[in-house]
């Protein structure tokens, strides 16, 4: 388990020896918010981000105060940078 998602991978790396550089990624964790707002969320082109289960790429988002499911995706095609 890890508390946030971040990865950094070289042209051609893979984040696994048994995974070829070309692969999909899906993190599962929770938002919790101390007041309710609008909120934006960036990600770096082709990651996705579902907050509550609605879509939260870079548009705003109403949130209220408590907890959140995230799921962030990312499909990594092969010789990405």
């Amino acid at each position: 388990s890890t508390p946030a998602p971040h990865v950094t991978l070289a042209p051609g790396e893979s984040i696994h020896p048994q995974l070829g550089p070309e692969f999909g990624v899906e993190w599962r964790g929770e938002l919790n918010l101390v007041r309710a707002g609008e909120y934006r969320f960036h990600l770096a082109p082709p990651a996705t981000v579902q907050i509550a289960g609605r879509d939260a790429t870079g548009e705003p988002l109403a949130l209220d105060a408590g907890a959140h499911p995230v799921v962030i995706r990312f499909n990594r095609a092969a010789g990405a940078e």
